[in-house]
């Protein structure tokens, strides 16, 4: 609806990224589809407020089974953004479940014969936090997701 919109938008120009989220949740659930820059200004509020699991849940819903989210197109440069601040943060596995998700919304464009290639350098991104952390259970998943 425009009034979820127009919350939205209120959210995001205070830079209030939880509540962006309950915003998107009320979309999600009331048949409400959010742009994509939308989608990636909610990520990118609550990754500057430290919001790390937040972050996380606004991305799930596009994959959550009838969630009006579904039809959003999340653009590379928010799991790039996502992928990069959670690194960086040391929140590696929430970096890798954001890979997942990733790989999820690669896999699906793929089946519907629009090529969509991610780009190794996630990957990269991800495998080099984890070197420097020394967290080598994680870069295993993460290098599991590559192949698959």
């Amino acid at each position: 609806s425009d009034q979820l919109r127009k919350e939205l938008a209120h959210e995001l120009q205070h830079r209030r990224g939880p509540a962006a989220v309950n915003v998107l949740e009320a979309m999600a659930a009331g048949g409400t589809v959010p742009s994509s820059g939308a989608l990636h200004d909610t990520v990118a509020a609550c990754l500057e407020g430290d919001a790390w699991s937040e972050a996380l849940h606004a991305l799930k819903l596009v994959h959550q089974p009838g969630s009006a989210l579904r039809l959003v197109a999340v653009q590379f440069g928010t799991f790039r953004l996502a992928v990069r601040s959670l690194a960086a943060a040391g929140q590696l596995e929430l970096a890798l479940d954001v890979v997942r998700l990733m790989a999820a919304e690669e896999a699906a464009h793929a089946r519907s014969d629009r090529r969509w290639n991610l780009g190794e350098h996630i990957f990269v991104v991800l495998l080099s936090a984890c070197a420097d952390q020394g967290r080598m259970d994680v870069a295993e998943e993460a290098v599991r997701l590559m192949a698959a």
